[in-house]
Parts: structure tokens; C-alpha cells; sequence
């Protein structure tokens, strides 16, 4: 999380214009900084979620049966948390 709160710290607009600077100006530049410039926030909240999830039941139940965590992420983690990332998306 250390490298999320460093991209937090940097002023957004201004990173933004420095890569777009640095890649030269098209349309994929353009997408390439708004995506260098949101993705710290929809990290920070999709870590809390696997926080808060971490003490419910059915995971207590996989990390006893010693299941693959990698399995368990994607198919019981990811859509627990998918609700709140979806409503957290900008328009």
C-alpha cells in the first residue's frame, strides 16, 4: 500500500499532463494517465473489502479445509467485493 499512498500524494492533473508529455499526445496516452491517475482509489477500496471480509465465516472455513487461496480469491472474494467497486465508479 505504500506505492498506492505515494500516487496519492502526487497531484493528479499535473501527473496526468507529465505522461501525456512523456508519451506524446494521442488518445492512448490520454487513457494510459486518467488510468496512472485513478487506480490508487479503487485499490484502497478493494483492499478495505478484503479486510472486512477476512473475518467472516465462510473464509475462516476455506483457509481451515486448506483449499488454494487463488481459487478461493477469485471465485468467493472478488464477487463479494464486486458491489462496492461497481458503485464507486465514475461516470
Amino acid at each position: 500500500m505504500r506505492i498506492t499512498e505515494f500516487f496519492q500524494t502526487i497531484p493528479a492533473f499535473i501527473f496526468a499532463l507529465l505522461i501525456v508529455a512523456i508519451l506524446s499526445p494521442s488518445v492512448s496516452s490520454e487513457i494510459i494517465a486518467i488510468a496512472a491517475v485513478s487506480w490508487p482509489s479503487i485499490a484502497r477500496l478493494v483492499r478495505g473489502e478484503f479486510v472486512s471480509l477476512g473475518g467472516r465465516e465462510f473464509v475462516q472455513a476455506c483457509r481451515a479445509s486448506a483449499r488454494a487461496m487463488r481459487a478461493f480469491i477469485f471465485n468467493h472474494m472478488l464477487p463479494n467485493c464486486a458491489s462496492s467497486v461497481i458503485a464507486s465508479v465514475r461516470c
